[in-house]
């Protein structure tokens, strides 16, 4: 849908398996005569440096570790709006390695959500998944992300997805009408916080706040990033934000958050926690952005709500 009629081979190459282009073959009523369009090369320009349908460029500036596995990347651009509503995200791509010169440069995809921008800047917060028993050969875009030098360049393009925050708790998927959403449930895992950071930090100066209750999980305390920047807004607007911090292996002292994995019953009983907004369920909404296993958890589940956006 978001290509709209464009040629879309590349994009699906950078995000589907082999099985996929398998799958494929079942599917196919013919092929179109069209060659590839280029790369794009943007320049300076005084309007939004993203586009939806054209590949930019951004340059690494600098790589900070805020944990053994999460950096921030900060990345400038040619022009001083990124041109990111929120809600939206971007897709990064980046080539896969070659093991010898003959072979085909193929890419790999994924979508981000920025967790700060500004003239000329962007910075991602992105959790690097090295190989592990459970995971023996690691994130593939991630760790190419990681091998990216200062200076050299990823490919972007957005903004991309269904949900946009238009601000007193207006909010819009995809061409629909608007809608209002006075109590919004948020649950995020590790760095998937990026996403409702995005829609916090917005929120935070309307005239019509929605209510906000935020289950923020992950594996150790140092995985629970932003913390600091959504506990000052917490304390602005106490009446509005409420924030439950879960971590599956906290510390053994010193952890007043709650312990161990998120839980139904914990869904249950903290998910829209403010009993006297009386709220129609009609207008709740709730923002996933976690892993596959707990959203689909999550999915299983019955709360009071119908509308769920998974990012």
């Amino acid at each position: 849908m978001f290509a709209a009629g464009t040629d879309t081979t590349e994009d699906f190459d950078a995000i589907h398996s082999v099985k996929a282009q398998d799958t494929l073959k079942d599917y196919l009523i013919g092929q179109l005569k069209t060659k590839p369009a280029p790369l794009s090369v943007h320049k300076p320009a005084s309007g939004p440096f993203l586009h939806p349908k054209q590949w930019k460029t951004i340059t690494l500036e600098s790589k900070q570790w805020l944990s053994l596995t999460v950096l921030l990347f900060r990345f400038s651009f040619d022009a001083n709006l990124f041109g990111l509503p929120t809600g939206k995200h971007v897709y990064l791509k980046l080539p896969k390695e070659r093991l010898h010169r003959d072979m085909p440069i193929k890419h790999v995809m994924r979508a981000y959500t920025p967790s700060k921008c500004g003239p000329g800047f962007v910075e991602f917060i992105v959790k690097i998944y090295y190989p592990e028993n459970s995971f023996p050969t690691g994130g593939v875009f991630t760790q190419l992300l990681d091998k990216v030098r200062i200076g050299e360049t990823v490919h972007c393009k957005g903004p991309l997805g269904e949900y946009e925050y238009l601000g007193n708790s207006q909010y819009v998927l995809l061409n629909e009408p608007k809608r209002s959403a006075k109590h919004i449930g948020m649950i995020a895992g590790e760095t998937g916080i990026t996403t409702m950071w995005q829609v916090i930090r917005t929120l935070q100066d309307d005239k019509d706040q929605p209510y906000v209750s935020l289950i923020y999980c992950a594996r150790y305390q140092a995985d629970l990033v932003l913390t600091e920047e959504i506990n000052k807004i917490q304390a602005r607007i106490p009446n509005h934000l409420k924030v439950r911090y879960i971590l599956s292996q906290p510390p053994s002292n010193d952890w007043d958050g709650r312990r161990g994995r998120l839980s139904i019953e914990e869904v249950s009983a903290h998910l829209f926690p403010f009993a006297g907004s009386h709220t129609e369920d009609s207008e709740k909404l709730v923002l996933l952005c976690a892993s596959d296993e707990m959203i689909d958890d999550i999915l299983r589940s019955e709360f009071a709500s119908n509308n769920i956006v998974v990012f």
